[in-house]
């Protein structure tokens, strides 16, 4: 029932990678704020769906794990 809800979230959310131009104009506000910081170098939300369950998640890509910590 939160199959819709959940692609929409996915698309707002988006992807980003820190090569690409224009950090700071996405429309994603998660990645107008990692943009300028070096906490990650990309982000890519994803939503899988099956028949009776799904999965929703952000999978971050950082250069340490050490980095990661300041997400939460």
């Amino acid at each position: 029932p939160n199959f819709f809800a959940f692609l929409v979230l996915e698309n707002i959310l988006g992807s980003w990678e820190r090569s690409m131009g224009g950090s700071l104009s996405l429309q994603s506000k998660l990645a107008q704020k990692l943009a300028p910081l070096t906490i990650c170098n990309s982000f890519n939300s994803f939503c899988t769906c099956d028949t009776e369950t799904g999965l929703f998640g952000v999978h971050f890509v950082a250069s340490t794990v050490e980095s990661m910590t300041d997400v939460y």
